[in-house]
């Protein structure tokens, strides 16, 4: 399967729906394009042109540019779109960078009974935030069951792991979450009606997203079970 982000989901059910969620960050777009010169107002006129010779592929409209650049989570076609129309933009002005789906973080990932398991190893959001060097906020939105990188899903299932075993946490439950398989708590499903967004928070009067540009991570690409190579 080609790179579907900077993870892939193979079950095709919950990849078709995930895709449709606003789960996808560029977090390198404002960086590269302020650094070659590109603005909103011209990755958007580049976009309509692009559309006129060129209508096999999607291209961003200019909301959807916009919140790319504002490194705002959107659906994964806009996050494609975007990747076009930088990419036509910076062919334009004969520049060899080029984003690919690479650059798109995708925040799919939930924890399977993130708050009982932790309850069960004697650990608190605090515990993991700080033993993870995970923002609190995003700590909190996981135990919710809201969604979020792949990178943060596996230091928490990591550290979980580790307490299990210092401490000796034995029972049929947790057991069968916290095993060295990471998919026994680490899921992308999407068919128990749970939350499927990126939790927004309430700082100094301002509504924002718990993931900011600097919380986001690639996952690696090999060695664990949604890699990309």
């Amino acid at each position: 399967m080609p790179a579907w982000c900077d993870v892939v989901v193979c079950d095709v059910d919950d990849r078709v729906a995930l895709e449709a969620k606003a789960l996808f960050f560029v977090p390198s777009a404002l960086i590269i394009c302020n650094r070659k010169g590109l603005t909103i107002a011209g990755l958007s006129a580049t976009a309509r042109a692009a559309k006129m010779v060129n209508r096999d592929l999607h291209y961003a409209g200019r909301s959807a540019i916009s919140k790319v650049m504002g490194c705002e989570p959107v659906v994964r076609k806009s996050a494609l779109g975007f990747i076009n129309s930088a990419n036509a933009a910076l062919s334009a002005i004969k520049d060899d960078h080029r984003f690919s789906t690479d650059d798109i973080i995708a925040c799919v990932f939930r924890l399977r009974d993130g708050t009982e398991v932790l309850e069960a190893l004697g650990l608190s959001a605090v515990d993991v935030s700080s033993n993870c060097a995970i923002r609190h906020e995003i700590v909190e939105a996981a135990l919710a069951r809201y969604r979020i990188q792949y990178a943060d899903a596996r230091k928490i299932w990591e550290y979980c792991c580790s307490v299990k075993v210092r401490e000796k946490i034995s029972s049929e439950e947790i057991d069968s979450i916290i095993t060295d398989d990471e998919g026994s708590f680490i899921k992308t499903d999407t068919r128990f009606g749970l939350p499927m967004a990126i939790k927004r928070i309430e700082n100094d009067g301002q509504v924002e997203y718990v993931y900011r540009r600097e919380h986001l991570e690639k996952a690696p690409s090999s060695g664990h079970e949604w890699s990309i190579e």
